[in-house]
């Protein structure tokens, strides 16, 4: 939910302050709130630019989580008169903001954490915004009180309260490909070691949420599973998210998955292993040209029976590539014509590639063309920055380009156009499975 370096300071420091700053709508009040919702025995919530009811109405969760009790008003002068229901506070002086926090912390379990919401707003009610003595005052009130706080910036740039407060947070966006992906970085965070200086967030649902590196691991059984139906139309992607998200795989199509550089293997291989899986499972063949990591020892019994053929590395290192095929496509031809199974077939260039040359690829590449013309069979051509990446995607319907960033996988669609998902390994007893989470 948040990275684990603020989770340490609140959890673990005493009259530890901490800013947050961000361009507007970037997520900073929606950061505050979560935190206050983790922690909501000792949370206090001061608000200077919006009353309790408007953060009710744009966060319907909060009514269930913060009492409004929590939630400390202070309304500008030219804004509250309009308030009549609300109760409203306007700080004139620096006395009455103190005794303010005062009061609010005997409300609360100790150590009380205070989110300032903003800073700007506050030393503006008191008349002296942007002074540093101003801000040395309030931080020190807070840290008499043995208080940790988060005091939320309207200003993106530095400023001289980072050089007094102990934590520095900045949440931003950034793009790839035109889409959108946010951040949150760990600026400064003294006395906490930092795992890493930035990490992938949403806002989800009008949720935040941050996202860690995955522990390594791939459950290589296939085991037993639910398997998805495909319709008249697609093949099911065997993941109920990403059939949410592309409709499935069109029949009789070409797949391109996209994988850069520093993808974790076991995450692009779950990506199409789980196509696999339930192809099979519905029924249909399926043909693997994959790295001999996914070797036939870990096919389940299952698997066996439907005729899961699998061609590494060892099976084509110093054989014919028309030998091979004649071979593999031999076997394709005979479970068509006397199984009458829909046919998958997997060609992982980067294994093709690395053997047999890029000549032999692309020969490779061409052959499998006559497959594809029948509805019930397609291809998933997996390219690890190889230098057929550009071919394959332009022979394919769909095109899924697959990435690491800040230590996760994400996935997007080039074909169809899609935003930005984290891909959310999940683990069971019989197999693996993954969620893709939306950068919102």
């Amino acid at each position: 939910m948040f990275p684990p370096e603020i989770i340490e300071s609140l959890d673990n420091k005493i009259g530890y302050m901490m800013v947050v700053k961000g361009p507007p709508g970037s997520g900073k009040t929606t950061f505050a709130l979560e935190l206050l919702k983790r922690y909501v025995d000792r949370g206090i919530y001061f608000s200077t630019r919006t009353t309790t009811d408007m953060l009710y109405d744009q966060f319907p969760w909060l009514k269930d989580v913060i009492d409004r009790r929590r939630i400390v008003e202070d309304i500008p002068a030219s804004i509250s008169s309009l308030l009549e229901d609300e109760i409203k506070f306007e700080y004139t002086n620096k006395v009455e903001f103190a005794k303010e926090i005062y009061d609010a912390v005997d409300t609360v379990d100790t150590p009380a954490i205070i989110v300032l919401d903003s800073l700007e707003g506050i030393e503006g009610q008191i008349g002296e915004e942007g002074s540093s003595s101003t801000e040395m005052e309030i931080l020190n009130v807070m840290r008499g009180l043995k208080t940790n706080a988060i005091i939320v910036l309207e200003r993106s740039i530095q400023t001289s309260i980072d050089y007094l407060v102990d934590g520095v947070i900045t949440i931003d966006e950034d793009e790839i490909d035109g889409r959108r992906i946010r951040e949150i970085w760990i600026n400064k965070m003294r006395g906490i070691r930092r795992r890493q200086f930035k990490y992938l967030m949403t806002l989800d649902g009008g949720r935040f949420r941050s996202f860690e590196p995955p522990v390594s691991g791939y459950h290589k059984e296939f085991g037993r599973f639910n398997p998805i139906k495909s319709n008249e139309t697609f093949f099911s992607t065997g993941n109920r998210n990403l059939d949410g998200i592309i409709g499935g795989y069109l029949r009789g199509s070409h797949v391109f998955i996209d994988v850069g550089e520093d993808v974790n293997y076991e995450d692009y291989t779950l990506l199409y292993g789980m196509t696999v899986k339930n192809f099979v499972t519905n029924g249909g063949s399926a043909v693997v040209v994959s790295p001999n990591e996914f070797t036939t020892s870990e096919r389940s019994q299952e698997e066996r029976e439907n005729e899961i053929f699998f061609m590494q590395d060892k099976e084509i290192i110093g054989r014919d590539l028309e030998e091979l095929w004649v071979e593999s496509n031999g076997k394709v031809l005979e479970m068509m014509k006397e199984m009458k199974m829909p046919i998958l077939m997997v060609n992982n260039y980067n294994v093709i590639e690395r053997v047999l040359g890029t000549d032999a690829a692309k020969r490779w590449m061409n052959m499998t063309l006559d497959i594809t013309p029948r509805r019930e069979s397609f291809v998933i051509d997996v390219g690890k920055s190889t230098s057929l990446n550009d071919e394959l995607g332009s022979l394919a319907c769909t095109h899924l380009k697959v990435k690491e960033r800040d230590g996760c996988t994400i996935l997007y669609g080039i074909t169809p156009k899609t935003g930005i998902y984290v891909m959310e390994k999940k683990f069971s007893d019989e197999s693996s499975d993954f969620d893709l989470i939306p950068i919102l």
